[in-house]
């Protein structure tokens, strides 16, 4: 995943190539909590490399697997592009909620 990730990142691969082999992965899992790994990291580098909406929609999806990581959505550079894109506010409270219930429980 380290190679993919930083290949496309850096512009040495292809973003599409590289989110079919995401979409592998994520069809291959049976844990949510790396299914939301896959997807954190697949919205990274579509925000990266110009594709916010494309990248929201796995913000959404990692937001409705197990999303937990509140600092990453309010402080990665990658998600700048998407945080004013309808859905993303929407995404952040869902995982807020989360959070408050498992620091309540």
């Amino acid at each position: 995943m380290t190679t993919l990730y930083t290949g496309v990142a850096l512009g040495d691969l292809d973003v599409g190539g590289g989110m079919e082999e995401f979409d592998t992965w994520i069809a291959q899992s049976n844990s949510p909590r790396f299914v939301s790994l896959l997807c954190q990291c697949a919205t990274e580098l579509l925000g990266l490399t110009g594709h916010a909406q494309r990248a929201l929609e796995y913000f959404q999806r990692a937001v409705d697997t197990a999303l937990i990581d509140l600092e990453w959505i309010d402080r990665c550079p990658a998600l700048h592009s998407l945080r004013a894109l309808p859905g993303f506010a929407e995404g952040r409270l869902k995982v807020r909620t989360r959070i408050d219930a498992l620091w309540h429980t």
